[in-house]
């Protein structure tokens, strides 16, 4: 039976359904604290900018352009205006892949890891077994910060009403962000302001030179079966491909000359693996060659059943806003928002590797 929220979480669950993003970017434009509801859900947060928790409610690419406020639909709205849906961001990949993303309060964030394996044997009756010295591995990250803009003009504001602003503002936020955060985490190479992703810490396979097919994408996750414990069958391995790659893969079949009613080599791991996938985030194809990430995810368990942690990518506590600014003739405001993430600690390094395809 699912636990039930005790008193103080059922508190905390009821100032985050109270609490309006709206509210917290009105304070920070007339330069003020928020108060009520909002300054209660920062306290039980204890952070004192937008508590990242705020986004939790909700359905988790950065574009560079001038400064544009987002228009109101042009036509039929009002104060009866009926949902909007926010945009269409590609679905989160990091917590496919077994990355967990715990929330930070502050400082240096760090994981720790036993790497040395103990000794076990069958002993006799009153026997000693040999003992072990521990080695514990530590691995630290410090917060990397991910920019949004936003620019939201008065008469939009009041033309679609404040409780469809309110959702489509925190909808579109909180995709918009999480999307890029998932991007770094998956791609980042740790240069300059990047944190450190999961790709770029996987050893780079020699580029293959036979183009592949139907056995050479079955191969994916076969190849990725150790036996234990990280993956015993292929329904313990995951794939990430790009676009194209799945493309491909949906269309090569096992015959050459006829394929009706056979699967195809996507539908094949679809059914057979744990998990087979595309992403925009990932590389691009380049010089016929595309990367794809394995995954194994035996450790997993059932409903949290034996799981292990096989990476981590901390997430400052708060969404901070800064650099607010009017075009006071057009009624137009502009915030800068900023979150925080850590790189991608990859506590367990057999669970991942990197797969190289051939592609035309």
């Amino acid at each position: 039976m699912e636990a039930q929220p005790d008193a103080e979480m059922r508190e905390r669950l009821e100032l985050r359904g109270k609490a309006s993003l709206t509210n917290f970017l009105i304070a920070a434009a007339q330069g003020r604290m928020v108060d009520g509801v909002e300054r209660e859900l920062q306290q039980a947060a204890g952070v004192n900018q937008i508590p990242i928790e705020l986004f939790d409610v909700d359905v988790p690419k950065r574009e560079v352009r001038a400064d544009v406020a987002t228009p109101a639909p042009g036509t039929g709205t009002g104060v009866n205006l009926s949902p909007i849906f926010p945009s269409i961001f590609a679905r989160a990949v990091l917590p496919r892949l077994g990355v967990a993303m715990p929330r930070t309060p502050s400082g240096t964030f760090a994981t720790g890891t036993v790497t040395t394996d103990l000794t076990a044997a069958a002993v006799e009756a009153g026997t000693a077994q040999e003992s072990t010295a521990a080695a514990i591995t530590t691995k630290t990250t410090t917060p990397h910060r991910v920019t949004a803009r936003l620019s939201i003009r008065l008469e939009d504001v009041a033309t679609i009403g404040t409780g469809n602003f309110e959702s489509i503002l925190r909808q579109n936020l909180s995709m918009a962000m999480s999307d890029r955060l998932d991007f770094l985490g998956l791609t980042g190479d740790g240069r300059n302001a990047n944190p450190q992703g999961l790709l770029s810490q996987l050893t780079d396979p020699t580029d293959p030179t036979a183009v592949v097919k139907f056995d050479g994408f079955v191969a994916l996750a076969a190849y990725g079966i150790d036996g234990g414990p990280w993956a015993e069958t292929m329904q313990a391995v995951r794939v990430l491909v790009n676009a194209s790659t799945m493309r491909l893969a949906e269309t090569t079949f096992q015959s050459t000359n006829t394929y009706k009613g056979e699967l195809s080599a996507a539908a094949y791991l679809r059914q057979h693996a744990g998990g087979f996938f595309s992403s925009s985030r990932m590389p691009a194809t380049a010089s016929n060659i595309a990367q794809c990430l394995r995954y194994r995810a035996g450790t997993m368990g059932l409903d949290g059943v034996n799981a292990m942690q096989t990476a981590t990518c901390p997430v400052w506590n708060e969404l901070g806003i800064d650099d607010i600014y009017s075009d006071a003739a057009s009624g137009t405001r502009h915030f800068t928002l900023h979150t925080l993430i850590g790189d991608v600690l990859i506590i367990q390094s057999d669970a991942y590797e990197r797969v190289d395809l051939k592609v035309s």
